[in-house]
């Protein structure tokens, strides 16, 4: 299958097989984005970046790999039923003041300006505990104007004791199948050794042993990984190289359950930050015009034609410098049941652009 990006953006289009067998085309288009800002107070508007980069080809992480949060996540993701928003974000403390706790959210509107999700965290400043005796005690916390939003400053953790011996394996005695980078979990074979409380939490009702946060949910994560089927002998034996049938798209959600949009995100959107960037004021908002994005099909008997989906909406405001805030949008579709492929094709039809 030959595959066309007739856009300025990174693309691409694979064949994709299901559980039955039934050939699909995956097609994927990413827009990179900057900054801008808007002439409306507080509003920034995202513009194409000149430089636009490859695609995710790979998980990227914020430090190990696998030990600790996503950053981004590949972009290589043959559909999802809905569409994912990613914040990638310090908390910063009101008006820049040093403090010990704050609160910080994200809101979701569409064109309308209707609110179609809204989620509110409780930061605090690190507190370190120490074993005395047979207790735990802990120090008071420092003040601070930042809290990095990553989901090992929130409640889980792992607890190992390192192999001693080079091609021995490290023993681990518990571990938070939710949120394995995550802190809480005392050591309590080295009580000599500071451990960190946890210093995110939700605001309002928690979604279940989810850890609070922003970002990707790692896809081998407990909340996550059950939606990706069953691997068994059975499968082995009678459905590999196959998915298998138990197999959910909801797997290829990424993001934290309160940033699932309910469907796709549509039209002109705007995402309300609450003291999440750096030397702002409390509240700012983000707008991203509506692009229409199609993806086409040729095939020796016609071709297939379709509107593109907004499945991904990441925002990285994570750094002190503007020049460096930046955001990633996905568009995706799989056309079913197209035979005898000869190409795919990406295109750009319109963008409807307003200030604010």
């Amino acid at each position: 299958m030959q595959f066309n990006n007739l856009t300025d953006f990174s693309g691409l289009a694979w064949e994709v097989v299901n559980a039955k067998n039934e050939w699909s085309v995956a097609s994927v288009l990413r827009i990179k984005f900057k900054f801008q800002k808007s002439n409306i107070p507080n509003t920034w508007n995202l513009i194409p970046d000149d430089e636009q980069g490859e695609l995710f080809d790979a998980d990227e992480f914020y430090g190990e790999v696998g030990q600790s949060s996503v950053r981004y996540e590949s972009d290589y993701v043959s559909f999802k039923p809905n569409t994912d928003v990613i914040i990638n974000a310090h908390a910063w403390a009101p008006k820049n003041e040093l403090n010990t706790s704050w609160d910080c959210g994200v809101r979701i509107y569409n064109e309308e300006n209707t609110l179609l999700k809204e989620y509110g965290l409780k930061v605090k400043t690190q507190k370190k505990q120490y074993k005395v005796g047979p207790a735990w005690i802990s120090l008071g916390r420092d003040s601070e104007n930042a809290v990095a939003i990553r989901y090992e400053k929130a409640k889980g953790g792992t607890v190992k004791i390192p192999a001693k011996k080079e091609g021995d394996k490290d023993k681990y005695l518990k571990a938070d199948a939710y949120n394995p980078v995550g802190c809480g979990i005392y050591k309590m074979r080295d009580p000599n050794k500071e451990q960190l409380s946890p210093q995110i939490s939700y605001l309002g009702d928690k979604v279940k042993k989810v850890p609070a946060g922003f970002g990707f949910i790692n896809r081998a994560w407990k909340s996550r990984y059950p939606y990706a089927g069953t691997y068994d002998q059975d499968w082995i034996d009678n459905q590999h190289p196959l998915p298998p049938h138990d197999f959910d798209p909801y797997y290829n959600q990424a993001a934290h359950p309160n940033l699932i949009m309910d469907g796709y995100l549509k039209g002109k959107v705007k995402i309300s930050l609450s003291n999440l960037m750096y030397e702002q004021d409390e509240e700012q908002h983000i707008i991203l015009d509506k692009y229409t994005l199609i993806s086409k099909i040729k095939t020796h008997t016609g071709n297939i034609m379709n509107d593109m989906n907004l499945d991904t909406l990441i925002i990285d405001v994570d750094s002190e410098n503007q020049d460096e805030w930046q955001a990633y949008a996905s568009w995706r579709h799989l056309t079913n049941d197209a035979h005898h492929i000869e190409e795919a094709q990406t295109l750009l039809k319109n963008k409807e652009s307003t200030d604010g």
